[in-house]
C-alpha cells in the first residue's frame, strides 16, 4: 500500500495508479487519491480540521478543493 500511495519507492517493477507512474509521479498520485495520514498522534495538538488543512496544503490543495 505504501508503494501504491507514493510513500515508498519500489525495489523493482513498475506500476500505475490513477494514471500516474509510481516511480516518477508519486506526488501526483498522492494529490489524486486523497491520501491522508492516519498518524494524527504526531499532531495531537491540532484539531481534526487543522490536520486536514495541513495535509491538504502540503499536497497543494486550496480553497474549495481543500
Amino acid at each position: 500500500m505504501r508503494i501504491l500511495c507514493g510513500l515508498s519507492a519500489p525495489t523493482s517493477g513498475s506500476g500505475i495508479v490513477a494514471g500516474f507512474d509510481i516511480l516518477t509521479q508519486s506526488e501526483e498520485i498522492k494529490r489524486n487519491i486523497g491520501y491522508m495520514s492516519q498518524k494524527f498522534s504526531l499532531y495531537d495538538d491540532l484539531k481534526v480540521w487543522e490536520n486536514i488543512r495541513l495535509f491538504g496544503g502540503i499536497y497543494g490543495m486550496r480553497g474549495n478543493d481543500l
